[in-house]
């Protein structure tokens, strides 16, 4: 420890080696004073050294053994945490770019149990013919009852899930709207592509069904 600008330790004593040290928490620097310690010494005298006007006090501590070690394994830690939410970000945004480059488009299971019940409101299944009656249609286990004479109300009953591919049920509800296909209607038919239905009226009900 070495001081400047006219300061006095202790008189004309000058403490070195550990008596230095210990006196540290009782010694006031003043001037361009400088303390310098490394490794534990730096550690013990952070906390205890007064250091006042233009008092520098630089301490170099370098962990060793076991601090070296947890330290490391920190950063390593960090790294790999790092490295792994940017992995995720990254599948995440392949799977989307992905799914728009291919145009896929994503719908619930909800949905798709909706666009085969309309299916079978249009007689598409070959299994579930369509019925419909002044008070009523039914498509196997779909049963919707019609009532009113001014405002006509449509209430479902029941309605099964979906059977069969959505995607299929799609295209051939568009080819029965005249969408991909030519749609031909006659009194006892309609076709549309691969499409062939009959159309059955017997008395006051009409039976819609996919050949």
């Amino acid at each position: 420890m070495s001081a400047s600008g006219g300061t006095v330790i202790n008189g004309t004593a000058t403490p070195a080696g550990a008596e230095a040290f210990a006196q540290a928490g009782d010694i006031t620097l003043s001037g361009s004073a400088t303390i310098a310690a490394t490794g534990a010494q730096a550690q013990a005298q952070a906390g205890s050294a007064t250091a006042s006007g233009a008092t520098v006090i630089s301490a170099e501590a370098s962990p060793t053994g076991a601090a070296a070690t947890s330290l490391a394994g920190g950063v390593a830690v960090s790294a790999s945490a790092a490295a792994s939410v940017a992995g995720v970000v990254a599948q995440a945004l392949a799977g989307a770019m992905a799914a728009a480059a291919s145009g896929a488009v994503e719908i619930t299971s909800a949905q798709a149990q909706l666009i085969y019940q309309i299916a079978l409101l249009h007689g598409l299944d070959p299994a579930n013919p369509l019925t419909v009656s002044a008070s009523g249609r039914s498509a196997g286990t779909l049963i919707q009852t019609i009532t009113g004479n001014g405002p006509v109300v449509i209430h479902t009953v029941s309605a099964p899930p979906l059977s069969g591919d959505a995607g299929a049920w799609i295209e051939a509800l568009a080819a029965l709207h005249g969408l991909t296909d030519d749609l031909t209607v006659t009194d006892s038919s309609r076709a549309a592509g691969a499409i062939s239905q009959t159309l059955a009226t017997d008395g006051a009900t009409t039976t819609v069904e996919t050949a």
